[in-house]
This record gives structure tokens, C-alpha cells and sequence, in this order.
């Protein structure tokens, strides 16, 4: 499973370099949930979603969970994502 950072409005993600892309190929790819808060915070990227890639591309058994419930539910909880 790939995570990705996503505007749950344009449905575009956050790309290595900043830019916003609807290819997940160029998008950045997210292993921690504490990496996904780093490249938020280094992008200016706000409500944004942690999108859960379950295949090669992105289809309709993927899904995605707000990053701000996320970051209510660990606080605190070191190592949980």
C-alpha cells in the first residue's frame, strides 16, 4: 500500500517539488505519518488527507483519512499512525 498527501477538493497530490498533480507517479510518497505532517508544514499545504493507494494507480477500493483527525487521534501516542 503507497500513502500519498491529497486535496480532498481538487483531488490532486502534493508533487516531490511542492506543486499540486493529478499523477500520482509524480506525486510524493508518504511512509510516515509524521513525514506527511513535515511535507505539509514545508509546503504550506493545509487541509489536506493521507490518501491509502491500495494498487499501482488510484482506483475505487482506495481511501483516504483527513490529516487533522489523524493528528488529534496520535498526539501523544508515539510510533501510532
Amino acid at each position: 500500500m503507497r500513502k500519498f498527501i491529497r486535496n480532498p477538493t481538487t483531488k490532486c497530490f502534493l508533487a516531490r517539488d511542492g506543486s499540486w498533480t493529478t499523477n500520482v507517479g509524480s506525486a510524493l510518497e508518504i511512509f510516515t505519518y509524521d513525514e506527511a505532517r513535515t511535507a505539509c508544514d514545508r509546503h504550506k499545504a493545509r487541509d489536506c488527507e493521507l490518501y491509502y493507494c491500495i494498487g499501482r494507480a488510484p482506483s475505487n477500493i482506495d481511501f483516504a483519512l483527513p490529516m487533522d483527525r489523524l493528528g488529534k487521534d496520535s498526539k501523544g501516542a508515539k510510533g501510532r499512525q
